[in-house]
């Protein structure tokens, strides 16, 4: 990782997502399960931890976990949100996490929805993916080129460290 990250300085990169969004949220290998158990939140979790330790302090690092919305958190017990929860407080505090709102698809998303978000996640900067219109449907995918942002309230940006839209299709 430490030659991955003097490339990326090199290059000019001064933030980095590593993305788990659509991985298998179960540990197939038996080596890894004896490890982590079966959900792959606790590996995710673990090449988190070990990248930050070689982290120069100009770069910072964003997580997509294989959840990535409010949705997928739920009630917080499920295989993979009830582990990622309980050691998301075992990465250092600078690792933000990529979030898409309450939905994968939020065609609303409010600055209580983003704050209850960071306090469920220890306060953590947010990078907000905003996924909404997603890029491959069929209704309203020209919103984000012609139109103004809907459904967001304007104090998300006190609430979110980045905000990225979810590219249209050409």
């Amino acid at each position: 990782s430490r030659v991955l990250f003097a490339a990326a300085r090199e290059a000019g990169v001064r933030r980095i997502v590593l993305s788990f969004d659509d991985q298998p949220r179960e540990l197939r290998e038996l080596s890894d399960i004896f490890r982590y158990g079966l959900s792959t939140a606790p590996a995710h979790l673990d090449l988190m931890r070990r990248l930050a330790a070689d982290l120069p302090p100009d770069i910072a690092l964003w997580f997509c976990a294989s959840v990535y919305c409010d949705a997928h958190l739920a009630e917080g017990v499920g295989p993979y949100s009830k582990p990622f929860l309980a050691g998301l407080g075992a990465l250092p505090a600078g690792i933000g996490i990529v979030w898409t709102g309450p939905k994968v698809l939020s065609p609303t998303i409010t600055r209580s929805d983003l704050e209850a978000t960071r306090a469920r996640l220890g306060g953590r900067p947010l990078l907000l993916y905003d996924n909404f219109p997603v890029n491959d449907d069929q209704g309203d995918t020209m919103a984000l080129i012609l139109g103004a942002l809907r459904g967001r309230e304007a104090g998300i940006r006190d609430v979110v460290a980045a905000y990225l839209a979810c590219p249209e299709l050409p």
